[in-house]
């Protein structure tokens, strides 16, 4: 899963570029999920790690 986890946003701020690269991430994670992609177990642990900005690149 770790391809899952690599976003990278940018904004004027720190704070911004976050948020944003949080949001992506959770947007990458309900795609797999939908296509069937992540068992639920995945799911949690990436949500997780989404979460707490815990990438794994």
């Amino acid at each position: 899963m770790s391809e899952l986890f690599c976003v990278l946003a940018y904004e004027t701020s720190s704070r911004e570029s976050v948020k944003k690269a949080e949001a992506l991430s959770h947007r990458a994670i309900a795609d797999r999920l939908e296509h069937g992609e992540l068992t639920s177990t995945e799911t949690n642990t990436a949500l997780a790690l989404a979460q707490y900005g815990q990438a794994a690149c």
